[in-house]
Formats: C-alpha cells, sequence, structure tokens
C-alpha cells in the first residue's frame, strides 16, 4: 500500500483515507490474494485515472476567487524582498470590452483573460475559471505520455510555451514542480497547480519591470516596449493599440499597475495578432478545412502558414509542423474522430487542429520570423547603438529572401517617419519588416495594380483565377506562354490544392514573377556595368544600357532608342528604364495575341489567302468561321458572335491597331482577326476545363487524383509527338480551335504501352475487351485518347481491378 501511496503522489499517508485506500485495493486485488500483479496494477490504474477518480479525490477543487489564506498544503511563499507590495484596494472599473461569444475554435475569450487579470490582482487562491480549467485540460491530452494518464515533467516548457508565456529556465520551472511533486509524472490536477504558481509568479515578474520603469505610480505609454520585453513579448504596434482599446485604456495617460495587468492580458489575447490579422488567419484555416471548417489536418497548415508568412518562411514552417505532429501523437481534438488519408476511419489517424491551435502555430512561426530579425539586425549593428542605418535594409532584405527595391523600402520608412533620420532601432525594425512583409515587398501602386488585373481576369466572379484566366494574364503582360506552363506556375504558388488562385495566392505568384525579373536584370546589370564594383556604386556606362535593355527585354532596339540615358545609371535606375522599356514592348507582343511567331504565320496566310480573292484588305470572317465547324444558328450563337466581335475590336485598339472595323461590322483586319481568334481559343480553352472539372467530378476522383493522372498523360503525349504534315492551310487553323486534349492526345498504341509499363499483363481475351472499352469511350476521335477519356479510362480500369492493376497503381500513389 506505500508503494500504491509513492505511485498516485501522495505526500503524506494521512491525506489519503484508510478506507479509500482499502476500497481501491480491493478494486486491483481481483485475484484476492493479498498482492497485486503488474497486470493487475495496470488495469486498475487505468480504470481509476481515466475517471479521475484518485486525483480528484486528492486535491478537491477551491471556489473560485477565494481570497487566500495560509495553508501547510500550500507552496513556500517568497521571499519579502521579493514579493510585491499587495494593493491597497480592489482594481479600479475599467470599461469592459463586448464578450466574444463562445465556439469551438478552442480560443479563449477577451473577457476571461481579463477575469483572470483581475483574479491575480486581488491574490485569488484559485485563479481559472471552468472555461479555462478546460482549455489547459486540452493542452494537457496533447502532452500525455502514451500508455498513461500523467505527463512528463520534461514536457513542461512546451507545454508553458503552447500557452503563450515566455519559457524561463529548466531550472526556474523544475523548483515550481518541487513545490508539488517529487515525482517526474504529473497528473492533470498537478499540472494546474503548476499552471497556477507559474502565472502567479509571471504576475510577480511583471510587478518588478513595473517597479523599475514606472515613475511614481504610472508607467508611460513610451515605457511599454520596455514592459513587455521584461517579460519576454516583443511590442507590435498594431496589437499595442488594439490591446488599450480593448482594456478600455485607449485615453488613459498614464498606466497604473491594475492596468498594466489588464494591458497585458489584452496582450496576450488572440496569441498577440490584431483582429485585422486573425481575420486574415481565420479565412485561410477555412479554405483549408476541406469542409470542416473547425478542424483541419496538420498536413494542411503547414500549406496555411505559408499562405500567411510567404515562402521565406519555409524552413520555419518545416520545423513548426513536425514540432506540432510530435505533440499530437496521442491527441485527437475534443469531439473530432481522426481520419486515415483516404478519408475513412482506421488504425492510421491524421491528427487535425482547431482555429486556435493554427493561431499557436502561427505565433510560433512570427516568433521565430522575430527572432530571424533581431540576427539579422544584430549583423548590422556592429557597434551596438541598438540602431541600423536605413542604407542596410537592401542587403538585410536579400539575406531574408527579397528581392528589395528602393521604391518600395522608402514608401515604408515614409509611414515609419523615418526617412529623415536614417536610424531604425529593433523595434522600429521590426515594424518595417511587418509591413514590408504583409506587401510582400510591392509598393502602394503595385499592389493596387495587381488587384485591378486580378478582378479584370475574374470572369466569373469567384474571387479565384482559373489556369485559362492566368494564361489570358500572361498574355496581357506581353508573354506568350502555353496552357500547361501556365499550369505548372499555378501549382507553384496553389498552396491549398484547389487548382486556382485567390488573390493572396495571384500577389504571391506575382512576386515570383517580379524577384525573376530582377534577378535576371540584376544579371544583365552584372554583365554590362564597369568596374567589377558591387553595391550602390556600381555603374552601368550609357553606351551599354541599350544593349543590356535588349537582351534583357528581347525587344527591337528602336523600341527602347528613347530610353537610354546619357550618363552611367546605378541598378535601380536600370530597372526602372527596364520596366518603362517592357511596357514600350509589351504593346507589341500584345498585338501577337498569344500566339507564337509558327502560328502567326499559319494564320496571315489563310487571312491573305481569303483577302486576296476579294482584293480587299479586310475579310468577312462568318463564312471563314463556319468553315472551321462553328455553326450559328440560334439568337443565343449571334449574340455570343457579335459579342466576341466587340471584344476582338476592344483588345485591337488597346494594343494600337490601326484602322479598326466599325461596331456592328463582320468584316476585320489581319490584327483584328488574330484578336478574334485569340478570344474564341481562350473559349475554347475555358469550355474545356470546364468539361473536365465535370467529369473529374463525375468520376469520383480528387483533384489531386486528377492532376497526378494529368501529369502522366501529358508526359505521354510530349512523349508521342511527331512533327505531322498539314495538308491543306486550313487544317493548322482549324487545330487552333480544337479542344487542348484532342490536339495532343494521346495514340491509342501508346495507351497500351503506358499500361505496360506499370507492369500490366494482359491475356488476348482482355485486351480485346479493352480496345472496345477504349473504342466506346473515344468513338468521335478514333486512335486518339482525349484527357477526359483517359480519366474515364483509368476509372474503368480501376473500378473493375482490370488485371490486377489495383496492386500496381497503389503501391506506387503510396
Amino acid at each position: 500500500k506505500s508503494v500504491l501511496l509513492k505511485l498516485m503522489r501522495v505526500k503524506k499517508p494521512s491525506d489519503f483515507p484508510e478506507q479509500k485506500m482499502n476500497r481501491h485495493w480491493r478494486e486491483a486485488d481481483t485475484s484476492n490474494n493479498g498482492s497485486i500483479t503488474i497486470e493487475e496494477f495496470v488495469a486498475w490504474y487505468a480504470s481509476s485515472v481515466d475517471g479521475q477518480d484518485l486525483l480528484m479525490q486528492r486535491r478537491p477543487t477551491k471556489d473560485l476567487r477565494t481570497p487566500s489564506k495560509a495553508s501547510p498544503s500550500q507552496p513556500a511563499t517568497p521571499n519579502k524582498a521579493d514579493a510585491p507590495p499587495k494593493p491597497a484596494q480592489q482594481p479600479e472599473v475599467i470599461k469592459e470590452p463586448d464578450k466574444a461569444p463562445s465556439s469551438n475554435d478552442g480560443m479563449a475569450t477577451l473577457a476571461s483573460r481579463l477575469e483572470v487579470a483581475d483574479a491575480l490582482l486581488i491574490e485569488a487562491d484559485a485563479i481559472f475559471s471552468d472555461a479555462q480549467v478546460a482549455e489547459l485540460r486540452s493542452v494537457f491530452l496533447r502532452w500525455r505520455l502514451p500508455f498513461g494518464e500523467d505527463i512528463h515533467r520534461e514536457s513542461l516548457p512546451d507545454m508553458v510555451e503552447f500557452l503563450g508565456y515566455d519559457v524561463p529556465s529548466f531550472d526556474e520551472l523544475h523548483e515550481l514542480v518541487d513545490q508539488i511533486t517529487v515525482f517526474s509524472e504529473l497528473g492533470f490536477l498537478d499540472f494546474q497547480s503548476f499552471i497556477e504558481n507559474f502565472v502567479k509568479q509571471e504576475h510577480r515578474r511583471l510587478r518588478s519591470v513595473f517597479d523599475q520603469l514606472a515613475a511614481s505610480e504610472a508607467l508611460q505609454p513610451g515605457h511599454l516596449r520596455s514592459l513587455l520585453s521584461g517579460i519576454g513579448l516583443t511590442m507590435r504596434r498594431g496589437k499595442v493599440r488594439e490591446a488599450l482599446e480593448h482594456a478600455g485604456l485607449a485615453e488613459a495617460a498614464g498606466l497604473t499597475f491594475e492596468r498594466c495587468v489588464r494591458f497585458v492580458a489584452a496582450y496576450r489575447h488572440m496569441e498577440g495578432f490584431t483582429s485585422d490579422e486573425v481575420g486574415k488567419l481565420r479565412r485561410i484555416f477555412e479554405r483549408s478545412s476541406q469542409g470542416e471548417n473547425d478542424h483541419i489536418p496538420i498536413p494542411a497548415m503547414a500549406t496555411a502558414l505559408v499562405q500567411m508568412f510567404g515562402a521565406q518562411a519555409q524552413k520555419h514552417v518545416d520545423r513548426i509542423s513536425k514540432r506540432f505532429s510530435s505533440s499530437h501523437r496521442q491527441y485527437s481534438a475534443p469531439g473530432h474522430v481522426a481520419t486515415t488519408a483516404g478519408g475513412s476511419s482506421g488504425n492510421a489517424p491524421v491528427p487535425r487542429i482547431r482555429l486556435h491551435d493554427f493561431l499557436v502555430s502561427a505565433r510560433w512561426l512570427r516568433d521565430a520570423v522575430q527572432r530571424q530579425y533581431r540576427t539579422e539586425f544584430g549583423l548590422r549593428d556592429r557597434e551596438g547603438t541598438g540602431t541600423i542605418s536605413t542604407g542596410e535594409l537592401q542587403s538585410a532584405l536579400r539575406r531574408l529572401g527579397y528581392e528589395p527595391l528602393s521604391g518600395a523600402i522608402n514608401e515604408v520608412l515614409q509611414e515609419l517617419d523615418k526617412e529623415r533620420t536614417g536610424e531604425l532601432d529593433m523595434d522600429e525594425f521590426f515594424h518595417f519588416m511587418t509591413l514590408y512583409n504583409a506587401r510582400d515587398g510591392f509598393s502602394a501602386k503595385d499592389l493596387e495594380e495587381i488587384v485591378s488585373v486580378f478582378t479584370r481576369y475574374d470572369v466569373d466572379r469567384s474571387n479565384t483565377i482559373s489556369v485559362t484566366e492566368l494564361q489570358e494574364i500572361f498574355q496581357h503582360l506581353g508573354y506568350t506562354v502555353l496552357l500547361e506552363d501556365v499550369r505548372v506556375l499555378l501549382k507553384e504558388v496553389d498552396l491549398d490544392g484547389n487548382l486556382t488562385l485567390d488573390l493572396l495566392e495571384f500577389q504571391r505568384l506575382m512576386r515570383r514573377h517580379r524577384d525573376g525579373t530582377v534577378r535576371k536584370l540584376r544579371h544583365s546589370f552584372t554583365v554590362y556595368q564597369q568596374g567589377g564594383l558591387e553595391g550602390p556604386n556600381a555603374r552601368m556606362p550609357a553606351s551599354r544600357v541599350s544593349a543590356a535593355l535588349i537582351e534583357a527585354l528581347d525587344c527591337e532596339a528602336e523600341e527602347i532608342s528613347s530610353l537610354v540615358p546619357s550618363e552611367a545609371v546605378d541598378f535601380e535606375t536600370f530597372f526602372s528604364l527596364a520596366e518603362h522599356g517592357r511596357a514600350l514592348c509589351v504593346s507589341r507582343k500584345q498585338r501577337k495575341a498569344g500566339f507564337c511567331e509558327e502560328e502567326i504565320e499559319q494564320i496571315r496566310e489563310i487571312f491573305e489567302e481569303r483577302a486576296h480573292k476579294t482584293c480587299e484588305t479586310k475579310i468577312e470572317v462568318l463564312p471563314l468561321l463556319t468553315e472551321l465547324g462553328m455553326q450559328f444558328r440560334t439568337e443565343k450563337d449571334r449574340q455570343e458572335l457579335v459579342k466576341h466581335l466587340h471584344e476582338a475590336r476592344k483588345m485591337a485598339l488597346q494594343v494600337t491597331v490601326e484602322d479598326v472595323s466599325p461596331a456592328g461590322s463582320t468584316k476585320l483586319g489581319f490584327w483584328e482577326f488574330l484578336q478574334l481568334m485569340r478570344v474564341l481559343r481562350s473559349e475554347q480553352l475555358r469550355a474545356e476545363e470546364s468539361r473536365v472539372a465535370r467529369v473529374i467530378q463525375d468520376l469520383g476522383f480528387t483533384l489531386q487524383e486528377a492532376e497526378q493522372f494529368r501529369e502522366t498523360f501529358l508526359s505521354w503525349t510530349r512523349r508521342s509527338q511527331h512533327p505531322q504534315e498539314s495538308g491543306r492551310s486550313g487544317e493548322g487553323l482549324a487545330n487552333l480551335f480544337r479542344p487542348a486534349a484532342t490536339q495532343s492526345g494521346l495514340s491509342t498504341p501508346d495507351f497500351y504501352k503506358l499500361l505496360r509499363t506499370l507492369g500490366l499483363s494482359m491475356s488476348q481475351r482482355q485486351r480485346e475487351m479493352l480496345e472496345r472499352q477504349v473504342v466506346s469511350t473515344e468513338p468521335e476521335t478514333p486512335g486518339v485518347v482525349s484527357f477526359g477519356g483517359f480519366l474515364r479510362l483509368m476509372r474503368w480500369l480501376l473500378d473493375t481491378d482490370f488485371a490486377g492493376i489495383n496492386k500496381m497503381i497503389i503501391p506506387r500513389a503510396a
């Protein structure tokens, strides 16, 4: 029985009634032989602790807000020199913020945090409400030991950090734990007592910092940074303003200690993020929830964090994801059933987290990024003055993964009102990086242009950009790019895997594009500069600027002749010249409407053939479109044609095409006709994408599965493509209007080869069955399998387990 008392962490036998001990003994000694085997003890221990029977009997709960009284069981009182003076009166009445309704996101309300602050001020014995105890229990469950109901004291630093506190030294933590138990494992009530003591110690620490900073009885707002730093928090100006407002202190000229306690409680609320930041994080969380708005899988957490903080934070994200996965090995969010990767309940659960957990991971990431910022600041504050020059921001930003430009830097400095002083302290550097990172390094004008382009090309008003809409954006920028290449670019920033880009993802794509452009121009500048200098002193001779621009922009000399300077230029000036040159060149590229030179020559040949017959410079497009298989029988078809003609004229005017046909005319000049071809081709591509999306949905494939099939399909179609003679010239033009999948479809022999590479071995009867299935799937294009047909065939093969294909494909996918 004495051994059991030790295992139950009972310090004094007198604390545990003999009658209750005898009852537990009888429960454990199932063989009734006066001793307990290890098997009997494990069975008894598990059943007792699961019901919290022993722990609840051992330490009864105390009434909330009960003033503390001397008690032998309480931890030792700190030295009087360290103890803060007790408040002489109750805390002053301060305006209460609106209480947020409770939710299933795991977040404590601001009102509950302020209640804890008030309990600390009156030195209440128990400082946590029932709701806060439930929150502590969920944290306890995350670090619970496997095959038991306790946590190990080695987990306490991680648990303290999870709760949002600065982690003290290990010795300090051990000293607090030793006041509760001498054992290495803690039950829940032990953990609750430890956290209560820890929070009270942090309260005393806050008092000590306040006394050092405050003049008389009040702390001036200018000392808030030092106050927060003294308790392990980094000051963020937006959050400070919001915390003061939420705690009802916005109008306070000075902060008493009681006010400071409430301010710190409000500052810790929502993991130190502002309401706007939490709103942004919540939207990202909900997009990643896969239909379950209150939970997301941990693998999706990493993607969501990159969406919020950018690709430059990826290495921190990877580390945090591993850390979260480790702490969730045994934990499943309350009320949620973990699922396997396939979506059904099974033996391989995929841990899922709530919004509060996601905010904690975002806080960890923010803190890791701020530590990185602190390191960069220290590297440049060589003399230990606590400030760095604004001229050093370029090099710091490049080390942090940006390709910075002085315009965006100066814009942020102007907002900080630091463009004149030329110096930044640590707090100002953090604030600068927060603003700069939120804009992805763009200027306000650049961001407005990004939003304008996104809105203009979001044709279906879905607040997302599809792959075909993204292709049109690149064509607007003057780039000739294939749809499949655009698809690859989209996937690089499509972090939530839905094959579309929201505004934030589109902004990240534009940043990647801009950074690539800066690197390319920087390389050209290095090649053509004089003297091999680096940094702000590097110069490119005026005589070399024209050649550098022609090489970098792929433009004609006459297009940029007006940009050649009269004297040597630095990189920023060269970049500005390149941007002006790109704007001049883009009009010529836009005239091509996204077609390559070979395609333009095909179209020109057909256009001039028909123009020659009528001896006119313009042709009637209706007969030609009919030849291409387009029918305009209904009124709706004719209205669509009028709409497309109007759009083609509008685009022709934008690219400075001369002699544009009047509205309502069906006769077009060559460059107008080329724009019409682009409009019709984009329409076909959108229709094909919609058709394939319906096929994917009908067949029950996920987007990720469909993309894997698409990559395989495209790989084999590229492998099997051969140059072909066009025959009649009209055939090449007609090919531009065929759906993408039929232009470069997979031949049936290559489809059979693909199956053989999977290790599929077919009998003659099975081959004949497959051939019949291929013919019935693609009746209109014999000998060619489109992507939609490929998906249907794969669905049929998998559903029938044709020739044992499932055994070959599933292990590869795994």
